[in-house]
């Protein structure tokens, strides 16, 4: 493989990734399929975080809202906050753009003061 084809193929990956991680964080409808996909990794990272061992299937979509979901004893409802000179996708929409643009590799690249 050349370095083009390289290049042209990741430009590729890149763009699989972003289309992926957008429809994960994608939260303009409370009704999106991936809302409780969403929640329950929220809530699988932060018991990681903390040391607790557990298994997938102990993370219950709650039937009622709120909380969201249910680990054993404990109800976790998962809301996103932002810094008040923050806007919604507003960071993910330009890296959107950027990437989608993109042919070379180093316009898909995400800036250090965005990570």
């Amino acid at each position: 493989m050349n370095w083009r084809n390289l290049k042209k193929n990741y430009v590729a990956y890149m763009r699989q990734i972003k289309d992926e991680a957008m429809d994960m964080v994608n939260l303009q409808s409370k009704d999106s399929g991936r809302k409780t996909e969403r929640e329950r990794s929220v809530c699988a990272a932060f018991l990681r975080c903390l040391g607790i061992g557990f298994d997938v299937a102990e993370l219950r979509i709650s039937t009622c809202d709120p909380p969201d979901i249910l680990f054993r004893c404990a109800q976790f409802e998962v809301k996103v906050l932002y810094d008040s000179n923050r806007e919604m996708h507003t960071e993910w929409k330009e890296i959107y753009l950027r990437r989608k643009k993109g042919v070379e590799h180093e316009t898909c690249k995400i800036p250090d003061e965005s990570c």
